[in-house]
């Protein structure tokens, strides 16, 4: 049954009901011209998924509403509660998804779709998420909606890996990766944390207003490549990376940024284009793909990959001397 002539079936039975005329199966096929089995069906979606408070009164050989009840002014369409089903994988916290359950069971009665079964069905595999500790989002969100500043006890991941604690103000939020980050002013200037290195937040008193500053974080926000954009002075530089033929078909399909360009070459490779600061992630993302990618410019990230790939191979070069020097001697 079409979802408009569904719901057209449902609020007429619902105005019988307030009118105490008694409305059943019989005189809902007979009003809109259907079988019985579908206005069976009608009355199935408005007692189990709309949770319709209908009693069956024997006398009048009808129903009857036990107490006030109207139809939702708004519908949810499936792609949105779809999405809205996604958004639960991005939530560690789980204060944060008892609320969320709370919405989706509220959101699920405006659509008539089984999106509560789909659901079950989407799987989520959350390897390489960071996780964040308990609580930490929440505050974060309540300081930004308040504008409000905050002091922060952070775990930093690179050099030097000293905990401290500052004062901030929270800006805005990113998504990135299945991971959250965080963007704050801190001594006058953005920086950009890792939610799961945030060990603690405590919120403080009401900030200056730094609308226009937010506006422009989320105007540069997309440009260079990774999530590392506003720490460094230095200003993004363009990367050209040349991709094998072996590789090419995959790479073709993968986005490193919204405005990268690519280039077939002669041999059936592929040289990719885009902006980026020169940062560990950066580095770390071309090491992922060994052999079959070459740094072509700028020359100081070339020369970065090759000091990595250079301590890798000393450590390497080690580990089969050691390996060498136990087989001889077995």
């Amino acid at each position: 049954m079409h979802r408009i002539d569904l719901i057209r079936q449902i609020n007429w039975f619902i105005q019988q009901m307030k009118k105490e005329n008694h409305p059943n199966a019989t005189t809902l096929s007979d009003h809109f011209g259907t079988n019985r089995q579908s206005a069976q069906n009608a009355l199935t979606v408005m007692r189990e998924h709309y949770h319709i408070p209908m009693q069956y009164v024997p006398a009048k050989r009808g129903y009857r509403l036990d107490r006030q009840f109207d139809l939702p002014s708004f519908w949810i369409d499936d792609d949105e509660l779809l999405l809205l089903a996604m958004t639960r994988n991005v939530l560690n916290d789980m204060e944060d998804r008892k609320a969320w359950e709370r919405l989706f069971k509220k959101m699920s009665l405006l659509s008539l779709n089984r999106i509560a079964a789909l659901q079950k069905r989407i799987h989520f595999k959350d390897t390489g998420r960071y996780r964040s500790r308990p609580g930490i989002l929440g505050r974060l969100i309540e300081a930004i909606l308040d504008n409000r500043e905050c002091e922060m006890a952070y775990q930093p991941v690179y050099r030097p890996l000293t905990p401290f604690t500052v004062r901030i103000c929270p800006l805005c939020l990113v998504y990135y990766r299945n991971n959250w980050y965080l963007i704050a002013l801190y001594q006058e200037k953005p920086h950009t944390y890792a939610l799961a290195r945030i060990e603690s937040v405590t919120v403080g008193e009401s900030a200056e207003d730094h609308s226009q500053l937010i506006e422009r974080i989320r105007e540069v926000i997309d440009q260079p490549f990774g999530i590392f954009t506003t720490d460094d002075d230095d200003r993004p530089r363009t990367v050209r990376l040349r991709f094998s033929p072996a590789i090419a078909p995959f790479i073709r399909t993968v986005c490193f940024h919204p405005g990268q360009e690519m280039e077939p070459t002669a041999d059936g490779g592929l040289i990719l284009r885009f902006p980026s600061f020169i940062n560990p992630e950066l580095i770390g993302e071309i090491l992922r793909y060994g052999p079959e990618v070459t740094v072509l410019e700028p020359a100081v990230l070339k020369e970065q990959v090759v000091e990595s790939l250079r301590k890798n191979l000393e450590i390497y070069g080690d580990g089969r001397r050691e390996t060498g020097t136990v087989n001889r001697e077995s």
